[in-house]
């Protein structure tokens, strides 16, 4: 089965589905089930459903029932359950793809409830939890003209914490279906923490130099936001000393990524620059524009002199104004900066 990291879909009784990572081994899968594990392969899709073989006749709570093509109740899986990807052709569990992680989120959103009626087994669907989807809650604030969604997870220090907000216009496409923009954007919430947890344990497997890297990158960003034409780091000094294997280390574990560029070869992934933002409290948006400002007062007062066969004459670094007077508060200096390189710079 292998030991690399994957996402799977988690079913427990009387709850939604969520996404979890689990770290690829026997051990993991069983820790979700609680004991042994059975595989079952009931769709069509190339899905794998992963249950507790016991589970039965050990008594577990029955959590949702499997239907034929007619809607003919077949079997009720019991305790708790995921699902994960099982290509024909990998000899190991995969990661479930986020098209069919949405499509069997929506297939197991109904809480079932079973009862046994003269030894019939009937099942009633409960959406009893109907502002939760994939493990982010939201929240509807309707107004005059447009509809708010709140969407918050669950902190064990604090309780429901916000972390993002959508705003839905009256009479646009999305208004005439709410709950299910407010299902996509939660459910891409959802998919980006798991991804950020993948980040992370891939981060765990690289080779020092290109952990050092790395913090080059994120140190970088922060500092600089996506200047420079969006790439990280813009100054090819920083970068000096460090193999190619090491940028490839980061490329493959999906850290940072080739820009399709002349001038510049790396930057960020867009998921590691939302994880830094959030690290920090901060939107990527406020590190941008933060990052802006810094750069917009950078060289505002300084000039270099330049000279033609007429005239001497100061030239800002910035805007390029030119004037034959420094005034009181401009600085000179001896040279213009250059902020940008070639890709050859870096991969040589």
């Amino acid at each position: 089965m292998g030991n690399k990291p994957i996402v799977v879909l988690v079913v427990e009784p009387e709850k939604k589905p969520y996404l979890q990572v689990l770290d690829g081994s026997l051990e993991s899968m069983q820790k979700v089930v609680d004991g042994y594990i059975e595989v079952v392969y009931p769709f069509d899709d190339e899905v794998a459903l992963i249950c507790n073989e016991e589970s039965k006749i050990t008594g577990k709570s029955l959590n949702r029932a499997l239907y034929n093509e007619e809607g003919t109740m077949i079997d009720v899986i019991a305790g708790t359950f995921f699902l994960c990807c099982a290509p024909a052709v990998s000899e190991n569990f995969l990661s479930l793809p986020e098209e069919l992680i949405h499509k069997y989120a929506e297939f197991f959103n109904d809480v079932e409830f079973f009862v046994n009626i003269d030894g019939k087994v009937l099942v009633q669907a409960l959406d009893n939890q109907p502002h939760s989807y994939l493990g982010v809650n939201y929240q509807l604030h309707e107004h005059d003209d447009s509809t708010d969604i709140e969407f918050l997870v669950h902190s064990e220090d604090v309780g429901l914490v916000t972390i993002d907000w959508h705003t839905v216009e009256d009479g646009s496409d999305e208004s005439k279906r709410i709950e299910q923009v407010a299902k996509e954007w939660a459910g891409n919430l959802a998919i980006g923490r798991v991804n950020a947890v993948l980040g992370a344990l891939k981060e765990g497997n690289l080779s020092q130099e290109a952990k050092n890297l790395f913090e080059v990158f994120k140190s970088e960003f922060l500092d600089n936001g996506d200047m420079y034409d969006g790439c990280i780091p813009y100054n090819s000094s920083m970068v000096e000393g460090y193999q190619k294997s090491s940028f490839d280390e980061l490329v493959g574990a999906g850290l940072i990524q080739i820009r399709n560029s002349e001038g510049f070869a790396y930057e960020l992934t867009s998921a590691e620059r939302e994880k830094l933002a959030v690290a920090n409290n901060k939107s990527v948006s406020e590190i941008v524009n933060e990052a802006r400002e810094r750069s917009e007062a950078i060289g505002s007062n300084e000039y270099f002199k330049e000279s033609d066969e007429w005239f001497t004459y100061y030239v800002n670094v910035r805007t390029g104004e030119k004037k034959f007077e420094l005034d009181e508060g401009d600085v000179e200096v001896s040279a213009p900066r250059k902020d940008d390189f070639s890709r050859s710079e870096v991969l040589e």
